[in-house]
């Protein structure tokens, strides 16, 4: 097996970035956590962790359990597909040994390294800081900031990926997650999209406040906090293209190929 990409979540940036890198012959594999919370599941091999196995536009995702079992991890390497391991903490790094390690996860707080050090830690959106946690930061907000590599300090605090064309619904109280709709179903103003149920199984529905098209959900049986996003809904006319991965998501995903084939011992490696 040649040399492997990490990708630190499996959401739709992290899924646009294997896909990108399988495409052109790179071996990644994607960690995630135990439920993962990818809104855009349609287009997220983080989906793998639910039904085993998954498709992204044309590209499959299957889970691995075991990163020693090595079979199973070539077998779906050498299909150029992406196996998907459920390992937040990344334990498994010292016995891949990740050439690169690509960070799609987004996080509120700055994350901290790993003690393993890979050739190269790219970091996508605000936290990261070239020579702090990361040797390249990729910036994520909607405008001339999506997509671009940084080699000095990093993408400013508020760069946080725009959702200016979507209706957030957000959940009424701390709860399980019942969903009453699916990924690229049509709504209607006041359509029950959702419902919340808490632990003495009081329920609370969430509703559609515009008419629209569902481009995100979580999935169901997650246990969420009161105020979290748990559906997106976007203008009726993007139903063709909601199982499709975003502009946005394919741009950071450039960006990330970008800082890659920008470092010579990265090229010699990853494309031997």
């Amino acid at each position: 097996m040649g040399a492997l990409v990490l990708i630190r979540g499996g959401g739709e940036i992290g899924s646009a970035v294997a896909m990108r890198l399988v495409r052109i012959g790179v071996y990644v594999l994607v960690t995630e956590i135990p439920q993962p919370r990818a809104m855009r599941r349609t287009t997220a091999f983080a989906e793998a962790v639910y039904a085993r196995e998954t498709l992204v536009e044309d590209m499959g995702g299957k889970i691995l359990h075991d990163a020693s079992d090595t079979p199973r991890l070539v077998a779906i390497l050498t299909k150029q597909q992406v196996p998907v391991l459920v390992d937040g903490a990344c334990a498994c790094v010292p016995g891949l040994h990740p050439t690169v390690i690509v960070d799609t996860r987004m996080p509120e707080r700055p994350p901290t390294r790993l003690r393993y050090v890979p050739r190269m830690y790219i970091g996508i959106g605000p936290g990261f800081e070239v020579g702090v946690n990361c040797e390249a930061a990729i910036g994520a907000r909607a405008g001339f900031d999506l997509g671009h590599v940084y080699w000095k300090g990093g993408p400013p605090p508020e760069a946080r990926r725009a959702t200016h064309h979507l209706s957030l619904l957000r959940a009424p109280q701390h709860g399980q997650m019942v969903a009453h709709v699916c990924i690229g179903d049509k709504v209607t103003a006041g359509q029950v999209v959702a419902e919340v149920r808490d632990e003495q199984g009081a329920c609370q529905t969430v509703c559609a406040v515009t008419d629209g098209v569902v481009w995100g959900l979580l999935h169901d049986g997650i246990w969420i906090e009161s105020g979290a996003v748990i559906a997106e809904i976007a203008p009726p006319e993007y139903q063709d293209i909601c199982h499709r991965l975003s502009e946005d998501a394919l741009a950071i995903a450039g960006g990330v190929l970008e800082a890659m084939l920008s470092k010579e011992a990265v090229r010699r490696l990853v494309w031997a």
